[in-house]
């Protein structure tokens, strides 16, 4: 999904990663990328691919990788009666 068109291939957590870091390089704007779903979709594990695919393409600056300039991952909310260990109602990450 490195580089390549939006929409060319099939959805993907990777593409979007991907148009938004493209999108922030080209144009030199902040992005925001929100996951959302039901309690179970697997929110947080996309959020992680995220992060990860973002630290991948976004290499070194200053001798620190992204993923270690990442200041924050906040999470705000309680529990629920369906997911009572994890419940999200949001995730600050901050770069």
């Amino acid at each position: 999904y490195k580089g390549a068109p939006f929409g060319e291939l099939s959805p993907h957590v990777f593409a979007v990663a991907d148009a938004s870091y493209r999108a922030m390089m080209n144009e030199g704007r902040s992005q925001s990328i929100l996951v959302s779903g039901e309690s179970g979709a697997r929110k947080t594990e996309t959020t992680k691919l995220i992060m990860q695919y973002l630290t991948f393409v976004g290499g070194r600056a200053d001798d620190r990788t992204v993923e270690q300039q990442v200041l924050k991952t906040t999470t705000m909310g309680n529990k629920t009666l369906i997911a009572s260990s994890h419940s999200f109602f949001g995730d600050d990450v901050q770069n």
